[in-house]
């Protein structure tokens, strides 16, 4: 699934199906306003990535080392949290991090991480594709933050109520869980 999916789906909730044909068929952007609409679509889906990564649920990347210091700046994402350092036998080992600099007890394994994603294009892999938060959940995101772009208040206002139901976090015993939105018979 790429983002151009998730962009077709929020055209279709919006009602804008000549946008979501242009966008299912990977046609040219033909015309000023398509083009208008497909940046302040795509900025607003960006946006809302940005924020589920900050606020709910952040995806999670591998960085391999092979000494016992690494600068998490070289890493291919911007780190938001280290979830753990395990050796080349997948035993968590001690670390330390000082200001993003990882010093590890051993020279040899793996960091995993949650990261904040970078801006994405229309035809790069949906990140979130397999994780708690789907598809719809980014739909409902994304035309909430387009609606407010583009001044059209009250139905910025339903599709936030949609969108923040299927990102609500509920505590449970002390963990984190997503608590599961209706589906609105999708």
């Amino acid at each position: 699934m790429t983002v151009r999916d998730v962009l077709y789906e929020c055209a279709c909730i919006l009602g804008d199906t000549s946008f979501a044909t242009d966008l299912k068929l990977h046609d040219e952007l033909i015309n000023d306003e398509t083009e208008r609409k497909y940046k302040v679509m795509l900025s607003s889906f960006n946006a809302i990535v940005n924020e589920v990564a900050i606020s709910y649920l952040a995806p999670t990347a591998y960085k391999p080392f092979d000494s016992k210091t690494i600068n998490t700046n070289m890493f291919e994402h911007v780190v938001k949290r280290i979830i753990s350092v395990t050796d080349s036998n997948g035993k968590n080992i001690g670390y330390t991090n000082n200001d993003g600099v990882l010093t590890m007890n051993v020279a040899k394994g793996k960091i995993t991480y949650e990261y904040i994603p970078n801006d994405f294009s229309i035809d790069d892999n949906f990140v979130y594709e397999k994780m708690k938060i789907g598809k719809m959940a980014f739909a409902y995101g994304t035309a909430f933050e387009f609606c407010m772009r583009e001044g059209r208040v009250d139905e910025a206002v339903n599709w936030e109520s949609r969108y923040r139901q299927f990102t609500e976090l509920k505590t449970m015993n002390g963990s984190k869980k997503l608590k599961a939105g209706n589906k609105w018979g999708l």
